[in-house]
């Protein structure tokens, strides 16, 4: 009877540790994902490459940029929020094959896109590709401010 309660009393216990650990882990992971999910864009993507000078190439085509990304340099032509059917319309009717990235980006980007956009839906299709641009630039500074801060300067 002793030896009963004793391998009951530990596999309780053991129970206990086990959903407090799994609770922990799985709640934290969940929150994480949640707050990242606010920062989230559309990325215009037209190419995927290994060698950064084809990247290149492309990029000063179509008057976009160019990012590492894990040894694979991806061009980007646009970012969006909201104005994702206006920015498909405007890259079919110019012929310019694209495939669409979620990608999650720093709050203060997110808050000047949202600026931007305000532009973009008031513009004239004639004049989105300097405003494309603009924040096209804008995100190779957010992203050079980012680094400079992780490394400590």
């Amino acid at each position: 009877m002793k030896k009963v309660l004793l391998t009951l009393f530990f596999s309780i216990m053991l129970g206990i540790l086990l959903g407090i650990y799994s609770y922990n882990k799985f709640n934290k992971e969940d929150l994480s994902l949640v707050m990242n999910k606010n920062n989230e864009i559309y990325a215009f993507q037209i190419g995927v490459f290994d060698n950064l000078d084809n990247a290149n190439n492309l990029a000063n085509k179509y008057n976009a940029i160019v990012l590492n990304d894990n040894n694979k340099y991806r061009v980007y032509i646009a970012f969006c929020t909201t104005m994702l059917n206006k920015l498909k319309d405007y890259y079919d009717k110019k012929a310019i094959a694209y495939y669409i990235r979620n990608i999650n980006v720093s709050s203060t980007f997110f808050n000047k896109l949202k600026e931007y956009e305000l532009l973009l839906s008031e513009a004239n299709t004639n004049n989105y590709d300097s405003i494309i641009k603009k924040i096209l630039n804008e995100y190779e500074e957010d992203l050079n401010e980012n680094e400079y801060k992780r490394n400590g300067y």
